[in-house]
């Protein structure tokens, strides 16, 4: 197992992993609008969620969906697990009833309040027609809300899991005195 590295900032656009494969790439996704670079994915929710899983897994393809993101959630065929609760680098996938759109974004970090409940998840996203990376937050209290008009669908997890960051943050802070306090 190793550590989960959470996204915080906007991919290069010659990252081969959000530029569409007719263009060279490793991404399978359609084109991203406003256009980031040649052959770029982004901006796009699909091809963005779909690059970062390409990322995560140090890979250059996955079994993801490239069709709309409301219909990721249903796509079970691609073998992965699927559930209700969040994990880091998860797809939180929503559908948009009526739009036939939807949204997915990533999971790049959980919060906890002092009883070690989740509290907010941080994601990384990508919008057709908007924006090429941001994060947002959403909070457990109105069940991940993000957009209006959007519904919580689930989450799909990767096929690795990660080690929690204390795992290896914690050592090295104890060796420069630093306290540290464990939820």
């Amino acid at each position: 197992m190793s550590a989960f590295i959470p996204r915080l900032s906007r991919p290069a656009n010659t990252d081969l992993r959000w530029i569409n494969t007719a263009y060279g790439g490793y991404n399978q996704c359609i084109l991203g609008y406003p256009s980031y670079g040649t052959g770029s994915v982004l901006s796009n929710c699909v091809g963005y969620a779909w690059g970062r899983w390409l990322e995560i897994l140090n890979a250059t393809t996955c079994n993801l969906s490239i069709n709309q993101a409301e219909i990721w959630w249903l796509n079970t065929g691609d073998g992965y697990r699927r559930g209700s609760d969040p994990q880091l680098g998860a797809v939180i996938c929503y559908d948009e009833p009526g739009a036939g759109s939807g949204h997915v974004a990533i999971v790049e970090q959980i919060n906890y309040d002092s009883l070690g409940n989740i509290t907010s998840l941080v994601l990384s996203e990508s919008v057709y027609g908007g924006v090429t990376f941001r994060l947002q937050t959403v909070y457990a209290y109105n069940t991940w809300h993000l957009y209006r008009g959007m519904n919580f669908q689930g989450f799909i997890y990767l096929p690795i899991s990660f080690e929690p960051i204390e795992t290896y943050l914690i050592p090295k802070l104890k060796r420069k005195n630093i306290k540290v306090k464990i939820r």
